[in-house]
């Protein structure tokens, strides 16, 4: 029988996340068998887009793995497909029964995936925190004579993870010396980590394998609550446009921030019409600041590598500058 158009298309978005998810042999391996076996449809992903969630694009595709990922986490990775996954205490390597556990899994609760395939991302890691504290460590070192206080806005913060990755590992000395007087986060729509049904989410993204990755996520969560970090619900723009009551250098920073706003010149038009000193720094993939027509240095560049840049700002003037490439 020949395939439909949808057909192919379904299968060409998997063999696409296959490229992508080649760091991860699991969702690798599911990717590619799902874009090389033509007698697999049984009506799963026919069903998902009539649910209303297209399957296009690599995109589409890894958003049914994260939603996978999120009901084999908040059944207690009981099922058998849980075996595969690492970061649920799996030991198994992928093999063609992961293959076949991931279709069944699929077919038999395919409603339940549908509704999770909706949900907004929450790209989230403390890691982003490191390289945006890195950065500022550094140019504030040569900035000023002395160390200074500092007021940290994260936007886009979602969970608020990066906003205590200099507390994870104080052997790396970012802000040493520097006094935190506030550690903000602000959100359209905050992630609150104390709540189970949300940090379930948030690890769903991460991938299989990367149980390291979990650790520092769950450390992190549990600094936030500890320190009393919150996410406030809150417009970016007008967060960043707010003074600081504290005598300390704002730093307004955000991680995948730029790529999220439908306007990402609009921070700086923002930043340039505050009193005194702001230092902004972002974090994006460089692909996508090429996407958004704001790497013009940026030529050569992987573009999967994390651009850092920092811009600090005197009453509406550039003064300094910094980037980091990763």
């Amino acid at each position: 029988m020949a395939e439909s158009e949808e057909e192919v298309s379904h299968r060409a978005a998997f063999a696409n996340a296959a490229e992508r998810l080649e760091h991860s042999p699991l969702y690798h391996l599911l990717c590619r068998r799902v874009a090389e076996d033509r007698l697999y449809e049984e009506g799963t992903f026919a069903y998902f887009v009539r649910e209303g969630a297209p399957l296009e694009t690599w995109k589409d595709a890894r958003k049914v793995l994260t939603a996978t990922h999120s009901l084999l986490r908040e059944r207690g990775g009981k099922d058998y497909l849980a075996e595969y996954f690492p970061v649920l205490g799996g030991h198994r390597p992928p093999d063609e029964r992961a293959y076949q556990l991931f279709r069944e899994f699929l077919r038999d609760r395919r409603s339940t995936i549908a509704l999770r395939l909706g949900r907004p991302a929450v790209l989230n890691d403390p890691a982003g925190g490191t390289r945006v504290y890195a950065l500022l460590t550094d140019y504030l070192r040569h900035a000023y004579a002395d160390p200074v206080p500092v007021d940290l806005l994260c936007v886009g913060a979602a969970a608020g993870l990066e906003l205590v990755a200099d507390r994870l590992d104080p052997a790396e000395g970012l802000l040493r010396g520097h006094e935190v007087v506030r550690r903000l986060g602000v959100d359209l729509a905050p992630v609150d980590v104390a709540r189970q049904d949300q940090l379930d989410w948030l690890l769903s993204f991460r991938l299989p394998e990367d149980v390291a990755g979990q650790v520092r996520t769950m450390r992190a969560t549990q600094l936030l609550v500890d320190e009393g970090v919150v996410v406030d619900q809150r417009d970016a723009f007008r967060a960043a446009a707010a003074p600081v009551t504290a005598p300390a250098v704002p730093v307004v920073f955000g991680v995948s921030f730029l790529c999220s706003v439908e306007q990402p010149g609009r921070v700086h038009e923002v930043l340039r019409q505050r009193e005194g000193d702001v230092i902004w720094i972002s974090d994006e993939a460089a692909g996508v600041l090429t996407h958004l027509g704001l790497a013009d240095d940026l030529e050569g560049v992987d573009p999967s590598s994390r651009v850092t840049r920092l811009m600090h700002y005197r009453e509406g003037e550039i003064v300094g500058s910094h980037r980091q490439i990763t």
